[in-house]
């Protein structure tokens, strides 16, 4: 039976209780010394307060009282060793994608129990950076071959039996990566020409967020706003597209904005700060991310309906980043150095949810399905590795 069932019952109890007292005091009132009521009718009128109180929920339970854990976790997790990956997404079914560090990065996928290195078709380095519900898996490919003064990158689409497929990056644009899909096959990223210099850190930058359709056409996202330089993380089922823009684009620099339905929305910073980055959106349009504080440091936040919070760290004046959020509106990534959870706007660190002498330090949350698991990276028995945690 869990807590608030058996709070409810008690309170309910004595509520009821103190009512069948009274009633029977009122009853033998005529018979008894009025002294004699007196005496239990003081405290009794007290106690039918209290848990009148209780009973209608109106009874605060102080700013000092310990936080009860959300029903959710009550449970728990299990958590599963997933081997030397760094995870980056997780399906509905518990696929997980990833890279691992071989000559040069490996594209992982972690199913049945097994990692699998998927077929990079001769490039020195692949990433699986997303993967839908139905199998659709996306990442990049690069080699040490320079296209102009590019290092050869291109988004691609990965088989788990066979080559990749390449995904053009459109007219004029030669370099390529993909970062996000959705359930509709769609898939976003960002493309670039090849014959500028390779300055992302400028904003001088001719990066363009991409959006290719379930057939592989490209969609030049950047002439929503105003042709300058920008990029996409994630896309949701309606379609909506999470990244960031602006003329001080870089890859620590930029605004945190939202394409949606012909639209552009430029979310901003937290107060105080000019830069953030969007990691992740929900289908309800719920965009997660980091704002860069004016320290240098990072802050999690949450835009939801046009409003732009933030969602704190677990130690005062700490970092933090958000890099997932579910339909359910829990929130999964880092703060100092632990893999962290928000739900019911609460930040908890997941190290607690997990047995004690585990042997695991949990050091960041990557993505979370719709099922509640959550993958991440950390280190057991001091060796890093990738795990998966399942509510129990």
């Amino acid at each position: 039976m869990d807590t608030r069932r058996r709070r409810k019952q008690l309170e309910d109890g004595g509520f009821w209780g103190v009512l069948t007292v009274g009633a029977f005091l009122l009853f033998h009132s005529r018979r008894m010394p009025a002294k004699w009521l007196l005496l239990p009718g003081v405290p009794l009128l007290l106690l039918l307060i209290f848990l009148v109180a209780c009973h209608r929920g109106e009874l605060p339970s102080g700013p000092d009282a310990a936080p009860s854990p959300p029903l959710a976790l009550v449970s728990q997790y299990q958590i599963t060793d997933l081997g030397d990956i760094y995870p980056k997404d997780i399906n509905q079914q518990g696929l997980i994608t990833g890279y691992g560090c071989g000559q040069g990065h490996e594209a992982l996928l972690w199913r049945d129990g097994t990692l699998v290195k998927l077929e990079q078709q001769g490039s020195q380095s692949g990433t699986a950076t997303g993967i839908s519900d139905s199998g659709k898996i996306v990442g990049t490919l690069s080699s040490t071959d320079f296209v102009g003064f590019c290092l050869m990158e291109q988004a691609v689409i990965f088989h788990q039996d066979g080559n990749p497929q390449t995904l053009e990056p459109g007219p004029e644009y030669e370099v390529s990566s993909a970062h996000g899909v959705n359930r509709n096959g769609e898939v976003v990223g960002y493309s670039y020409p090849s014959d500028e210099l390779d300055t992302r850190d400028t904003k001088e930058n001719p990066c363009h967020a991409v959006r290719w359709d379930a057939n592989g056409n490209a969609e030049d996202l950047g002439r929503f706003c105003g042709n300058v330089p920008c990029s996409a993380q994630a896309i949701n089922d309606r379609g909506s597209v999470a990244g960031k823009w602006g003329d001080n684009f870089g890859l620590y620099t930029g605004r945190a904005c939202l394409w949606r339905r012909g639209e552009f929305v430029d979310i901003g910073a937290l107060p105080g700060d000019t830069d953030s980055v969007a990691y992740a959106i929900n289908n309800a349009d719920d965009v997660v991310g980091a704002s860069n504080t004016s320290g240098g440091g990072n802050l999690a936040f949450l835009w939801r309906g046009g409003r732009l919070m933030s969602l704190g760290s677990l130690e005062a004046g700490g970092e933090s980043c958000a890099f997932s959020i579910n339909d359910r509106g829990q929130i999964v990534g880092s703060s100092a150095g632990r893999a962290v959870l928000w739900q019911d706007g609460k930040l908890w660190d997941l190290n607690q949810w997990i047995q004690e002498d585990s042997g695991w330090l949990l050091q960041a949350a990557v993505a979370v399905n719709e099922k509640g698991q959550i993958v991440g990276e950390g280190t057991f028995g001091g060796r890093h590795r990738g795990f998966l945690l399942t509510p129990k």
